[in-house]
């Protein structure tokens, strides 16, 4: 403990410390649940039934710390893949209405992220 601190803060600076450490406990419980109930909505829906004209990403994407966490459905359930926030923004304008080709034109480039997305499994 700091002694140089008054005599008070002393006194609450536990207090506030155990009040951090709880509240930092609720939000991982909460971000925890959050993200189950991602992975049991995306599993309740299951793979697309439907072909899209273009690359869909057909899951959920939740906010974690340090990135996004993609929930993908698969043939046996759910997928969870942590990705970057340039990533999570590409895949979530992915909806299957646009082709590659239209993606390519709009976007240069694009081609070669489409790509470690099927690789990784998050596009159906």
């Amino acid at each position: 403990m700091n002694r140089s601190l008054p005599p008070l803060r002393r006194l609450l600076l536990p207090v506030f410390l155990a009040a951090a450490a709880s509240a930092l406990a609720l939000s991982g419980a909460r971000a925890m649940l959050a993200l189950e109930q991602a992975q049991a909505r995306v599993a309740a829906r299951g793979l697309p039934a439907e072909p899209a004209r273009g690359p869909r990403f057909a899951g959920e994407l939740q906010r974690a710390a340090g990135g996004v966490l993609a929930v993908v459905p698969t043939a046996r359930g759910v997928q969870v893949s942590k990705l970057r926030e340039p990533a999570a923004g590409i895949l979530a304008g992915l909806d299957g209405t646009r082709t590659c080709e239209e993606l390519e034109c709009l976007h240069p480039g694009i081609g070669a992220a489409l790509e470690r997305f099927r690789e990784a499994g998050l596009l159906s």
